[in-house]
């Protein structure tokens, strides 16, 4: 998980992102094409005016409670099946129902009860769970199966009709796996080790991926340096939310799970833009998150990752709970919305799943294709 992305400039409320009439003229614009149902476009227009959502934030302490609360009164398997899933992620079956039945009578628990009793539960047990191979869960690792259905749909794209004459060059270049000029750019890529592997599935070569993330965080900061050429990692420069490369640069730029993070959304969709080529693609990851419940799991997994993974490889997150990060969620309309506003074009997109034996997701997550149009 991401620390505070860009920390010194301006923090957009979503009200500035997502301005109300612009927004509804958008979906009116979308239900007329019919993008979406007269269902869909009354729900959208709901939440965004129910959007001062009363639930609590990290430093509440009171996260996981306020979870357990909603389960109770909504009654809905629903609600339990997406925490039992985001619990898996960290610990066992087993340990997530003696979870559950610890603290669904508890009164009042915090979320540092929960986390540490997690912690003070049998050591190494824990720890097996925690760190388990991948191998163990799925045939695939999550990441390769992913982003391997990526791969599948950016090459569609390529080979459209519609782009094909424009993507020609690049469709020979990756699929014959010519030696090219075409140029990668993962923004927020952490360690480093999913820029690798969608570089290894894209079949981009290493001495054209580039990265860049904020100076130095935690556990990322000792890898990533190791996984690219050294001028190949350009830090951000967290006062200005600058990125350091040329304009009409680059032919490829992923931004995954890093968005939500971002104080100053609009001055990173600017510098996207400059640094993009005429037509160039944009693939964005993000949380598809509507009602409240949406906001609340996602900042609870985020919780989770900061203190029982990224504490261990950084003291400094033990202060998590009262110092938390920078988290912002809008549904998938909104990004697309907020997309489009740059001159964004939407190729294609849809949810995103780990693999294929379980299609169920406790944060609702999507991905999206974008060319730049310029």
């Amino acid at each position: 998980m991401k620390k505070e992305f860009i920390h010194s400039l301006k923090e957009e409320f979503h009200e500035d992102l997502i301005p109300k009439d612009e927004y509804i003229h958008f979906l009116n614009k979308i239900l007329k094409k019919k993008s979406i149902t007269e269902c869909q476009y009354k729900t959208l227009k709901k939440y965004y005016f129910a959007r001062e959502f009363n639930y609590p934030n990290h430093a509440s302490n009171k996260m996981i409670y306020t979870y357990f609360q909603h389960m109770k009164k909504d009654k809905r398997m629903y609600l339990f099946i997406r925490f039992y899933i985001l619990l898996i992620h960290f610990i066992s079956s087993e340990s997530v129902f003696e979870i559950i039945n610890k603290f669904k009578n508890t009164p009042n628990f915090t979320d540092k009860d929960v986390l540490d009793y997690m912690m003070k539960m049998d050591k190494k047990k824990f720890q097996a769970e925690l760190f388990k191979e991948e191998s163990n869960r799925d045939l695939c690792d999550s990441k390769e199966y992913l982003y391997s259905l990526l791969f599948n749909k950016f090459i569609k794209i390529l080979k459209d009709p519609k782009h094909h004459i424009k993507y020609q060059p690049i469709y020979n270049d990756l699929v014959k796996h010519k030696d090219t000029n075409f140029k990668y750019l993962d923004i927020g890529c952490g360690n480093g080790k999913k820029t690798k592997i969608i570089a290894n599935i894209f079949k981009i070569p290493m001495k054209n991926v580039y990265c860049t993330d904020i100076p130095s965080w935690g556990p990322y900061e000792k890898n990533r340096k190791s996984l690219f050429h050294l001028n190949h990692f350009q830090p951000i420069n967290p006062n200005t939310g600058i990125l350091n490369f040329p304009d009409n640069y680059f032919d490829f730029v992923s931004v995954i799970l890093t968005l939500h993070h971002i104080p100053n959304i609009t001055k990173t969709l600017t510098e996207i833009k400059r640094i993009l080529k005429p037509d160039g693609i944009l693939l964005i990851i993000e949380h598809d998150a509507l009602t409240k419940n949406d906001h609340l799991i996602i900042d609870i997994q985020h919780m989770l990752y900061s203190y029982l993974r990224d504490k261990k490889s950084n003291p400094e997150w033990k202060n998590y709970i009262s110092t938390p990060t920078t988290n912002r969620y809008m549904n998938i309309m909104e990004w697309t919305f907020l997309i489009e506003k740059y001159k964004f074009q939407y190729l294609y997109g849809q949810l995103v799943y780990e693999n294929l034996s379980h299609q169920l997701a406790f944060d609702n997550q999507f991905y999206g294709f974008w060319k730049n149009t310029k």
